[in-house]
């Protein structure tokens, strides 16, 4: 029975370098934010209805006001809402949109 070749790996290769540390987290919680229990189900519910991305039409994962909640009056509603993968959920958030 013939035996497998040994793996090639690098022995020159050096260690990665640690990465900096993050600064810390000083935004309210989430439940502080207006994303508590309520969200929770409404997020749940909206995924289920529309379950692919409406920009790529991958799987959605978030949940994107069309209005945000807090600076102009969005509310939890399936018509001021849309579902967006990630991806395109951060795109999004980072254009102001």
């Amino acid at each position: 029975m013939p035996n497998k070749p040994p793996l090639h790996r690098s022995v020159h290769r050096p260690p990665p370098l640690p990465r900096p540390p993050r600064p810390p987290d000083t935004r309210p919680t989430a439940h502080q934010r207006g994303y508590g229990i309520s969200w929770q189900k409404f997020r749940r519910h909206r995924l289920n209805i529309d379950p692919l991305c409406y920009d790529c039409g991958g799987v959605a994962t978030d949940v994107h006001h069309y209005l945000h909640k807090k600076k102009e009056g969005g509310e939890d509603a399936i018509e001021e809402t849309m579902s967006l993968c990630h991806r395109c959920h951060s795109i999004r958030t980072r254009r102001g949109e």
